[in-house]
C-alpha cells in the first residue's frame, strides 16, 4: 500500500500486470520487459492463439483504467481487509495471506457455499476443492461489503 508499481518492480525483469482485476476492463493483461522479451512473449501467444484484430477499443478501456481507476485499488483492498477482519476472528479460515483484494477462504464444499451465498446476492467463485476466492473490485461499495460479511456470517458461521 502506498508505494508505486516502479518501486515494486525494481529488481524485476519481466512483469505482467492484468487489467480486468480490480481495474474494471473487460479484458486485457501488459506484459513489460525487454524488446527481445515482449516480441516473444508476444510471438508465443499468437502461436497458442492468443492474438486479436482490432482491439483498440478494449486498448481503451486499458489505457482509461490506468489513467482512472489505480486509485480505486487501495479501497478495494480495505474491503477485502475489514471483511478478512470481520470473519477471521469468528472463525473463518483464510489460507493465504492477502495483501491485495484477492482472498482465500476454506470451506467444506465449495459448490454448496457458492450457491447458498448467491442466495444471498453475494458472488463468489470455488477455487479448489475446499476454498472459494473472494474477490473486492471496484463495483463492491461499502454497502455491498456489510452484506457480504453477513451473508457469510448466515452462511459459515455458527
Amino acid at each position: 500500500a502506498g508505494c508505486r508499481a516502479a518501486d515494486l518492480l525494481d529488481h524485476c525483469d519481466t512483469a505482467c500486470f492484468c487489467l480486468s482485476k480490480g481495474l474494471g476492463c473487460p479484458a486485457g493483461s501488459l506484459v513489460a520487459g525487454s524488446r527481445e522479451f515482449v516480441h516473444r512473449a508476444t510471438h508465443l501467444r499468437k502461436m497458442l492463439g492468443g492474438g486479436m484484430r482490432q482491439v483498440g477499443v478494449l486498448a481503451a478501456a486499458g489505457i482509461y483504467a490506468l489513467d482512472h481507476h489505480i486509485a480505486d485499488l487501495a479501497e478495494d483492498h480495505r474491503r477485502a481487509r475489514d471483511f478478512r477482519e470481520a470473519l477471521e476472528p469468528q472463525g473463518l479460515v483464510f489460507t493465504h495471506p492477502a495483501p491485495t483484494n484477492i482472498l482465500f477462504i476454506k470451506v467444506p464444499n465449495p459448490f454448496e457455499t457458492v450457491a447458498a451465498l448467491a442466495d444471498r446476492g453475494v458472488l463468489v467463485l470455488p477455487h479448489a476443492y475446499d476454498e472459494l476466492r473472494v474477490v473486492f473490485h471496484r463495483d463492491i461499495n461499502d454497502a455491498a461489503l456489510e452484506t457480504s460479511i453477513q451473508a457469510f456470517k448466515d452462511t459459515l458461521l455458527p
